[in-house]
């Protein structure tokens, strides 16, 4: 039996989906990870385009409106939503009680698994590294059984960054044209209509 590794240098041009919407995970907390940058905003709407367009994975965000109606004091210095590279997991908990902010993430904490092993790679994803071997089938259904999906490497930025943290560890990647029309799909159905190179490593049992 044969395993094919695929690793992707470049993809020219990728069909992306619709954006990834935040969750509030939780009122009254604010989580004390790196924030990319922060902005004075009118409402969470906003904070959350704020978010995406600085590819963070959660934010901290407080109403305006709310805190001018009630005896909480404002911090000059502190502006009421603040974007963040990295968001909340059980091995990274460094939320704090604050009671004019509410936590968003795209993550939910409920789904990670106690004993999962989880890379944040800033600006780019979560990442669940498993110990396990597995073939390709089984992996994909592991991922989903977590609620997640096989990882994907479309970009220079998730290639280097994932390639550093693995090393030279074979690999699956979330990157498939078994479709009829053979286009290559990640495991979120982005499309990529044209890849400089394809290497492939076959380990042969």
């Amino acid at each position: 039996m044969s395993i094919q590794i695929l690793t992707i240098n470049r993809c020219s041009k990728i069909t992306r989906k619709a954006a990834p919407k935040f969750k509030l995970i939780r009122r009254n907390s604010r989580s004390t990870e790196f924030i990319l940058s922060q902005k004075l905003l009118s409402n969470v709407e906003q904070c959350q385009e704020f978010a995406r367009a600085k590819s963070a994975l959660a934010f901290n965000f407080y109403s305006l409106e709310i805190l001018m109606n009630s005896n909480i004091k404002i911090d000059e210095d502190q502006h009421n939503c603040q974007v963040i590279g990295c968001p909340e997991t059980h091995m990274r908990n460094s939320l704090v009680n604050d009671e004019k902010f509410s936590y968003y993430s795209l993550y939910s904490r409920h789904k990670m698994r106690v004993n999962d092993t989880i890379k944040c790679i800033p600006r780019v994803g979560l990442f669940v590294i498993s110990k396990e071997f597995k073939n390709y089938t089984n992996a994909q259904a592991e991922c989903i059984k977590i609620h997640g999906k096989m990882a994907h490497i479309i970009s220079a930025e998730r290639n280097n960054e994932l390639g550093n943290h693995l090393g030279d560890k074979p690999t699956y990647v979330g990157l498939s044209n078994r479709d009829k029309d053979h286009l290559w799909k990640n495991e979120f159905g982005n499309e990529c209509h044209s890849i400089k190179y394809i290497h492939i490593i076959t380990f042969v049992s």
